[in-house]
């Protein structure tokens, strides 16, 4: 049993970038929303990078088929609302539109004005929601056993927020900021549900059907074995996990904290990326008899 290939590509970055695209908007609109003074010019830059993180997915959704022409038709992605491709053709939109408000929102605005506290919220929700949606787009896949759990956005959803918080651990160091305490914990939360959240994922495939079940056994021992042992398991888990303790205790190192923070982030999106493949790779179609 090998990993399918038609649903391959650049789609696994896709959702990759748009998970943290979406939850690095939604952390900066929760710093937004609590009126914290010295996230202001740290919010401006995460959401210019939120923004590029969106737009880049965007184009990979766009360039990354067979055939280039069906771009000419690309409003009827639009317009059908039955499906989960039109509504998250719109989140997304919706999702880079408000990263660019909000971009000019921090520049120019006080850091307790209302108005920056009202784009804060909606980052939040749309923000969440778009990291969330990369999940749904697969389960709303009922054609393939291997993606039809809630579970899968759940996991989609913790490790999109693990990526956000390690890419804005990194983006605080580099303006100089120190990485708080709180964010070191939400960091931690975030990675300890992505282990449950994939650990349950797991427990499922084995027992749903006989179809989930190889996908189990393609991820443990299989075609996909390596990048879900490696990449997955101890870059994306088992590395971040640790390092994310080891910052609770380091902020009098300086030196030892910055080395963690950037390994810490590096491992995770390494895992993450490598997450996003492994779920893409073992998405085998259902075999329909004909009689």
């Amino acid at each position: 049993m090998y990993a399918q290939t038609a649903w391959g590509g650049l789609l696994p970055v896709y959702l990759f970038l748009g998970g943290l695209g979406g939850a690095s908007l939604a952390i900066v609109g929760l710093f937004a929303l609590a009126g914290v003074k010295k996230t202001k010019r740290l919010a401006t830059i995460v959401s210019a990078c939120s923004l590029a993180c969106l737009a880049a997915g965007a184009c990979i959704l766009l360039f990354d088929t067979s055939i280039p022409e069906r771009s000419i038709i690309l409003w009827e992605s639009f317009v059908n609302f039955d499906s989960w491709l039109t509504r998250g053709a719109w989140l997304l939109v919706a999702a880079m539109v408000l990263a660019g408000v909000f971009v000019i929102v921090n520049a120019v605005a006080s850091s307790n004005s209302s108005m920056r506290r009202i784009c804060g919220f909606f980052s939040i929700v749309v923000g969440f929601f778009t990291a969330g949606y990369t999940g749904v787009l697969l389960m709303s896949a009922t054609a393939i056993p291997a993606w039809g759990s809630p579970i899968v956005p759940a996991l989609f959803v913790f490790s999109s927020f693990v990526s956000a918080s390690a890419f804005i651990a990194v983006a605080m160091q580099i303006l100089g900021e120190k990485k708080s305490r709180g964010l070191c914990l939400f960091e931690l939360l975030n990675e300890i549900g992505e282990t449950f959240a994939l650990g349950c994922y797991l427990v499922w495939l084995s027992y749903e059907s006989a179809e989930t079940h190889l996908s189990a056994d393609m991820l443990l021992c299989g075609d996909l074995g390596l990048v879900f042992w490696v990449g997955i398991v101890v870059l994306g888990l088992i590395v971040p996990l640790v390092l994310s303790s080891l910052l609770l205790y380091s902020k009098k190192h300086r030196a030892l904290s910055n080395v963690l923070t950037w390994a810490s982030a590096l491992s995770v999106c390494v895992g993450n990326l490598c997450l996003r493949f492994a779920v893409m790779g073992i998405g085998i179609h259902t075999v329909v008899v004909i009689l």
